[in-house]
């Protein structure tokens, strides 16, 4: 009767070495990712927030000169009424240079009193804006008593006045430790939970967790046919179970999707048009038509159109495609065509991917030259 009592207590001890394994491996790996995370979080966050806070008012000023752009002609027709008018939109400070350094018009100071600010030309982020760049400066403003950060963008081409956006710095210190706070609070509680859920999950993770970790590498090497083992009537049980029927739904979809593939790839190769999909001015995929459209010979993905096709049309046209989000149309005569150039961006998520499309128009250009030649001729007689 000994013999059972001591393989019971060999194995008991075993368990719980590997249970105190588990709970040290699990508690000191988060202690390892959360701290160092903390403390460059907790060195980083300010200036990171500073950075994200310039790119977002260089975004905002970006669409605002656009706008401002075409608000009158030459200036707008109501200066002061346009930043007042924009400046909650932009929850920013908006003011309005003349090239001289003039303001013009100031959401935060009356229109009375805009006369009497100081001449701007000299300021860091407005001389920026004055050479054509955008210009960034941090500053305690006078006129508010605030430290602001400043942000000038040229208006125009060429440039007929600078419109400058400013946000209260301390607003981006407020965010900055509230971050902090987080980082600290979120590292602290994460530390308290793996504590206690390292030594909750370490009684029953270390036996059948090995065979669902070697069945879900096989998964992502794309292997299928790996079969789980029974699975213990427990909850890890349940998750082997839903594991395996992962296994078979994510294989049938995998096949479906080549299966569709297939078919939406012979459709785009068979079409009289020419498509191609560019991201940031590179092909990476044609169909043949696209090819022979534009008398390209070779392979053509991996290449820019640049270096394939020499007119400028194609290129400003996808240009235009991504800066406006917006589809863009033009024709051009190539080798003895009419071709139809159109670019459809994919949305913002996509990043710069734009669907270009070239369509040959010579039949129908040439019918419509007959067709007119015919009127003139008939006409004349």
């Amino acid at each position: 009767m000994s013999a059972p009592k001591f393989f019971d207590t060999q194995s008991a001890v075993a368990f719980r070495k590997i249970q105190q394994r588990i709970l040290v491996s699990l508690f000191g790996l988060v202690v390892l990712t959360t701290l160092p995370a903390s403390l460059w979080m907790d060195r980083w966050v300010s200036r990171d927030l500073r950075e994200l806070a310039i790119e977002s008012l260089e975004r905002e000023g970006l669409v605002l000169a656009h706008d401002l752009e075409h608000a009158g002609a030459p200036l707008p027709l109501d200066a002061d009424g346009w930043v007042r008018e924009h400046k909650a939109s932009a929850n920013a400070r908006l003011t309005i240079i003349f090239p001289d350094g003039t303001v013009m018009a100031d959401s935060d100071v009356p229109l009375a009193e805009v006369a009497n600010l100081d001449n701007h030309a000299a300021r860091r982020e407005v001389a920026a804006a004055l050479r054509g760049e955008i210009g960034s400066e941090v500053r305690h403003s006078s006129t508010i008593s605030q430290n602001l950060l400043y942000v000038a963008l040229p208006v125009g081409r060429p440039i007929k006045m600078i419109l400058r956006l400013a946000l209260p710095i301390d607003q981006v210190e407020r965010a900055a430790s509230r971050a902090r706070s987080v980082v600290w609070l979120t590292g602290l509680g994460a530390l308290t939970l793996a504590l206690f859920l390292s030594g909750l999950l370490s009684r029953w993770l270390s036996r059948p967790i090995l065979a669902m970790t070697q069945a879900a590498r096989a998964m992502s090497r794309g292997d299928f046919s790996v079969r789980l083992p029974d699975p213990p009537d427990d909850e890890l049980g349940d998750l082997a179970l839903a594991l395996d029927t992962l296994r078979s739904e994510l294989a049938a979809r995998i096949e479906e999707l080549r299966n569709e593939g297939f078919k939406l790839q012979a459709i785009v190769s068979n079409l009289p048009e020419g498509v191609a999909l560019v991201q940031a001015g590179s092909i990476v995929i044609a169909n043949p038509a696209f090819s022979k459209l534009l008398n390209l010979s070779g392979t053509v993905e991996q290449h820019t159109l640049v270096e394939l096709v020499r007119f400028p049309e194609i290129s400003e046209l996808l240009d235009s495609a991504v800066l406006r989000q917006t589809d863009s149309k033009c024709e051009v005569s190539f080798s003895g065509r009419s071709l139809s150039l159109e670019a459809h961006p994919l949305g913002r998520p996509m990043g710069q991917q734009v669907l270009l499309m070239v369509i040959d128009m010579t039949g129908e250009r040439r019918l419509e030259k007959i067709r007119r030649d015919f009127v003139a001729n008939a006409s004349h007689e």
